[in-house]
């Protein structure tokens, strides 16, 4: 019997004073970003950004924190 590992990541969110777990659902992914959702959905539009992909969930974010 062979045993394996899968590698896994959570992300958190920090809103409203508490930590939050994020479900990589884009909806939720919008609403953490409430006050600048619709300037974050036309920057992974223009650049073809997944809202459940690693690499893309990092670049939407340090897009965030710049817009503040």
């Amino acid at each position: 019997m062979m045993g394996g590992y899968r590698l896994a990541f959570n992300f958190y969110f920090f809103k409203d004073g508490r930590i939050q777990r994020y479900s990589q659902k884009k909806r939720e992914l919008f609403d953490f970003f409430d006050d600048k959702a619709d300037e974050v959905d036309l920057f992974m539009r223009k650049n073809r950004l997944s809202h459940d992909k690693r690499g893309d969930l990092l670049r939407i974010t340090a897009y965030y924190n710049q817009l503040k």
